[in-house]
């Protein structure tokens, strides 16, 4: 009698942490902050449109309806920053920081973050500096041709800024396919997420991901420490130059080698 009253006791509390199939909770306590508005969206289809949460004295507590599975969420503050994670129907995601440190926000109940606002990777400190050799990393050695440069292309669904990538590789294999190749290197997680993205593509371009997000071996080789970036390798092998702007630091290179 006394194991089945323990039972009975002990299941509400096993009901109480997670939220019901189908939908997931922002449960949002921040410091130093009264009354903002965070942006929230799912690239990755969690839901279909931008929605808010409100925070009152800090904090907000909002259910959404979602569809089933793992999705990637993208939380954009009020300075244009943006943090992303990736978590499961179900849960409650418990973000708890201080509003004057974005970076060190926490996100309990995710399943990874992605993407903070401010450069928390000690280990990416800066990329090797123009001149120097590549990396002698397996995809770029596969893809790299030895009488073309090549363009590495980093970037990921989940990081909004990203999109003006396939411009770039458009912009190569249209108009400069006779100087150089490019690699779309993507760090999404989310497989359905990055086909449904890559499927529209054109096959004049390598595309690679690992699903590997920041850990992937590449990334490290390069020490990224935020996306898109754009990295332009010469016929020799060495970097030429790289930046976030396409248009303002790889495609003048590139019109005055023509």
């Amino acid at each position: 009698m006394r194991s089945f009253i323990s039972i009975l006791l002990i299941f509400p509390l096993l009901l109480s942490c997670g939220r019901s199939k189908g939908k997931i909770r922002f449960d949002v306590k921040l410091d130093n902050i009264n009354q903002a508005d965070l942006l929230v969206y799912s690239p990755s289809g969690a839901f279909a449109d931008l929605d808010t949460l409100h925070l009152l004295k800090g904090k907000c507590q909002k259910d959404f309806n979602i569809a089933p599975g793992t999705h990637t969420y993208n939380i954009i503050y009020p300075n244009m920053s943006m943090l992303s994670f990736t978590a499961q129907e179900g849960m409650t995601l418990k973000m708890r920081g201080n509003a004057q440190r974005l970076g060190n926000v926490k996100v309990k109940g995710a399943d990874s973050i992605l993407f903070t606002p401010t450069t928390l990777r000690p280990e990416a400190n800066r990329m090797p500096e123009v001149g120097q050799p590549m990396p002698q990393d397996s995809v770029l050695l596969a893809c790299k041709q030895a009488d073309k440069a090549l363009l590495v292309v980093f970037w990921a669904n989940w990081q909004g800024n990203s999109g003006g990538h396939r411009y770039a590789l458009n912009d190569i294999t249209s108009h400069h396919d006779s100087l150089a190749v490019a690699l779309s290197y993507s760090l999404d997680v989310d497989h359905k997420v990055y086909q449904s993205a890559t499927i529209k593509d054109s096959t004049r371009w390598v595309s690679h991901c690992d699903f590997l997000g920041w850990d992937s071996p590449t990334v490290k080789a390069f020490r990224l420490n935020n996306i898109p970036c754009y990295v332009l390798i010469d016929k020799e092998g060495k970097i030429q130059a790289y930046g976030s702007d396409y248009e303002r630091d790889i495609q003048p290179l590139l019109k005055k080698q023509e």
